[in-house]
């Protein structure tokens, strides 16, 4: 009686970590305030691994990494202000992670105390930051599209304050060592991790994950 080998294929498939869309201006880190020095990418990869998951960080243009994840192609996305209004499919993880401060950047010397007495100044900020839709001054407003193109306007002297975060800052004084910080805290900033909508069952425990996060680095 002839044997019959029967070859059973069993289904593959491949296990994909979690993956986040970050910005490359999280690509260094920085410190917020006088305590914390902040990584972002070891924040959420610490945030994510209390939900048991791995997470896979893809480093991208600014720009393009809100449009990516927004469309799906990631999980999530680093850490921005609110609302995100190029993110329609991206939902805001609560609480904030981080809280930074917003002052103004010179080449000169002079004291800038509040947010009025930039109002005759010609001031220069990144295009799409969610704090410059507050500001009203009688001068244009400079905007450009990256934090070295406002460096650049600073260092030149094509303005006179450049208004952005003080992370941003920290990463460019070292290339632009003739600029400096002019203010205390102007506004505050909160920065929010986000995630594509496809992946909301598990926001509740983000939030958690968040809070402990934030309780345990103080």
């Amino acid at each position: 009686m002839a044997s019959t080998l029967i070859l059973i294929s069993l289904p593959s498939w491949k296990v994909h970590s979690f993956e986040i869309a970050v910005g490359e201006i999280y690509t260094n880190r920085f410190a917020i305030g006088e305590q914390q020095d902040v990584y972002v990418p070891e924040a959420l990869t610490k945030i994510y691994a209390k939900l048991g998951k791995e997470v896979q960080l893809v480093f991208l243009p600014d720009e393009r990494a809100v449009k990516m994840a927004n469309m799906g192609i990631y999980n999530a996305l680093d850490l921005r202000t609110a609302p995100l209004e190029t993110g329609s499919n991206l939902l805001r993880v609560e609480p904030e992670l981080y809280t930074v401060d917003v002052v103004a950047v010179s080449l000169n010397d002079y004291r800038i105390e509040n947010i009025d007495q930039l109002s005759d100044l010609k001031v220069v900020a990144q295009l799409g930051m969610q704090y410059t839709k507050n500001l009203s001054f009688k001068n244009e407003i400079f905007y450009v599209s990256t934090p070295a193109e406002a460096a650049e306007f600073i260092s030149k002297n094509r303005a006179d304050v450049w208004i952005t975060t003080f992370p941003i800052v920290a990463l460019a004084m070292p290339h632009y060592p003739n600029i400096k910080v002019i203010s205390g805290s102007l506004l505050e900033e909160k920065l929010y991790h986000y995630i594509h909508k496809s992946q909301e069952p598990i926001l509740a425990q983000l939030s958690l994950s968040i809070m402990e996060f934030k309780s345990q680095s103080h």
